[in-house]
């Protein structure tokens, strides 16, 4: 992981050159800058070098002339600062087990700080892991009750963001409002076509030619979130129910893990309702 800056403001001449003298005057060797602008906004990501003295402070003060100056958004991260994930699911492990699986190896940058779960099936895996696992059924209880319990155990946790890995449950109003971090989904493409139970079974009768899966961002919106990732693959009338099934949960690993590197690595920006995801 580099060191990375995200920033947005107002569009207007002269930007690059001011925000590239910052580094310039601090001796930081710049490898990587993007930048996109769009409806008269300005969007920015540089990623430089990391040095054994950084210091958050010491960049936010030479910074600040900056940010005062435009009015500018920013996220900064350091490359020593591990990005912390929670992570919810149910009884489809096929997203958590493959996130588990190249966060031990060393393949995804991030750090899960525990899984909760409305399940037991993920339990074995996680502790494994060394991983914290709570277990918070859905009783006979409100949603608001069992969402309240859920609260309490994030609670316990500082983290950057929450990913869905195939959490079978709707997170409402109320629990939106507690969880101030990204949260980030996974669903197959077929939406909004095939809503309801055993998508698959719906697709495969109605002959479908591509398959996929989405990730996103969770808005108050039923999966109608800025979409951060997806992958789509062509399929024929040979492909069974079953074929169908096993393609999308490749497509869903695919572009979980995707969009969870993106969050980590501090490359995307939610504008009017999209995303902006730098290389």
């Amino acid at each position: 992981m580099s060191n990375s800056l995200l920033l947005t403001s107002q569009d207007k001449p002269g930007l690059i050159y001011q925000l590239t003298d910052i580094f310039n005057q601090k001796q930081i060797n710049i490898t990587k800058l993007e930048e996109h602008v769009e409806l008269g906004q300005f969007f920015v990501r540089v990623q430089w070098e990391s040095r054994e003295d950084d210091s958050k402070e010491a960049f936010q003060e030479s910074l600040k002339p900056f940010i005062d100056k435009h009015k500018a958004d920013y996220t900064l991260r350091l490359a020593k600062e591990r990005f912390k994930l929670v992570l919810f699911c149910s009884k489809p492990l096929h997203c958590l087990l493959d996130i588990l699986n190249q966060v031990q190896i060393g393949d995804l940058p991030l750090d899960i700080v525990c899984v909760i779960s409305n399940q037991e099936t993920a339990k074995e895996f996680v502790l494994r892991e060394d991983i914290p696992f709570h277990y918070v059924p859905f009783k006979q209880e409100t949603r608001e009750a069992h969402e309240e319990e859920i609260v309490s155990v994030l609670e316990n946790y500082e983290y950057d963001a929450v990913g869905l890995a195939r959490y079978m449950r709707v997170l409402s109003p109320f629990i939106l409002s507690k969880i101030t971090t990204p949260i980030i989904n996974v669903h197959h493409a077929f939406l909004p076509s095939f809503k309801g139970a055993d998508p698959y079974q719906q697709a495969f009768d109605r002959g479908v030619k591509v398959i996929g899966a989405t990730a996103h961002i969770v808005t108050e919106e039923l999966d109608e979130g800025p979409i951060i990732y997806q992958d789509v693959q062509n399929v024929n009338h040979l492909a069974s129910q079953k074929q169908l099934q096993l393609l999308g949960k490749e497509s869903e690993k695919i572009v979980f893990s995707a969009a969870l590197r993106k969050q980590a690595e501090n490359k995307i920006i939610v504008f009017r309702g999209k995303t902006i995801v730098f290389h």
